[in-house]
């Protein structure tokens, strides 16, 4: 705890020495009193912040119901698999995988042993959020131990939801960590940790409205696409196929078919090329180029570099 409060207390900009009260916006606010709203406000939420496994991974998510609705990424959860649902307080419950939308990458798990009254927080407002807002980040990011609470990453909003359908925020994630809940400093869940951009302050959060938006979808087992903004569209049709260089076998996607006049065709990507690199992203699955077109979508990019293998050849697009 004592690193968490350290961190904390540094990006804050406190000193655990000078607590005079400091003028902002013509209002007094006294520093050390804000440091310490803001850790009873990490107390009272750490509870209902769980660390999950099912399908060969492991993931976050938080309880936002007495009834043991677990919010969590549409990527992770898969709609009636099983899910071993880990709580702070040490407690292994079961639950299963309800709706996934794949458009806006908010899913639901419903935990179905329920023990006791489980712990849980609220769903707060995502469209009353302002630029450079404070928020509080907690999840579980990989390698952390089973048994182990949850990690505290304090940063601000950079972007609200306009546009492009998610939050972006400075609140740093890692792997593991998505599905971990983002909070405002009264504790209220604003945003569910998605995807990482290319640079730090570039941490993409579905908007909790999503989630109240198609609450009645998520809690159906289901797999849907709704969402705002579409996804981007090369104009191409990709394979998996299994290849063979000094480092032994590796996936790769090959171009089977390029549309006339799409995207692609205008950029000169060509039948048979080898997908290697999409938006400096590596790609060796489905999902990684479809990942790469989403995150082009989010960070607003007007042009999308791609990098093939053409015969022997390397060839930039």
């Amino acid at each position: 705890m004592s690193q968490f409060r350290i961190t904390l207390i540094f990006l804050l900009g406190l000193s655990v020495v000078t607590v005079n009260p400091v003028m902002v916006r013509g209002e007094e606010l006294n520093l050390a009193e804000l440091q310490k709203d803001v850790w009873e406000m990490i107390d009272e939420v750490r509870p209902a912040v769980v660390n999950i496994f099912g399908g060969g991974t492991s993931f976050s998510g938080v309880i936002v119901s007495p009834e043991g609705h677990v919010l969590s990424v549409a990527h992770a959860v898969r709609p009636g698999t099983r899910y071993r649902v880990m709580l702070p307080d040490g407690r292994r419950l079961r639950g299963v995988g309800k709706g996934a939308n794949g458009g806006n990458d908010s899913a639901v798990i419903k935990i179905t042993d329920v023990e006791g009254e489980l712990p849980y927080v609220p769903m707060g407002d995502s469209s009353s959020l302002v630029r450079n807002q404070p928020c509080v980040g907690l999840s579980y990011p990989g390698g952390q131990k089973a048994s182990g609470e949850p990690v505290v990453r304090f940063g601000r909003i950079v972007s609200g939801t306009r546009g492009r359908g998610y939050l972006q925020s400075t609140a740093l994630m890692e792997p593991g960590d998505s599905g971990g809940p983002l909070f405002d400093l009264n504790g209220y869940v604003i945003g569910i940790h998605s995807r990482i951009g290319r640079v730090m302050d570039r941490n993409y959060e579905v908007p909790v409205d999503a989630y109240r938006k198609y609450w009645n979808e998520l809690n159906r087992e289901q797999t849907f696409e709704r969402s705002g903004p579409p996804m981007p569209r090369l104009g191409i049709r990709c394979t998996v196929v299994q290849t063979q260089n000094d480092e032994g076998e590796r996936s790769q996607l090959e171009v089977i078919g390029v549309v006339d006049g799409a995207r692609a065709s205008k950029g000169g990507m060509e039948r048979g090329d080898m997908l290697l690199r999409v938006y400096d992203r590596d790609m060796e699955m489905l999902d990684d180029l479809r990942n790469a077109l989403i995150a082009a979508r989010d960070e607003g990019a007007e042009t999308l570099s791609v990098e093939v293998q053409r015969g022997d050849e390397v060839v930039e697009l």
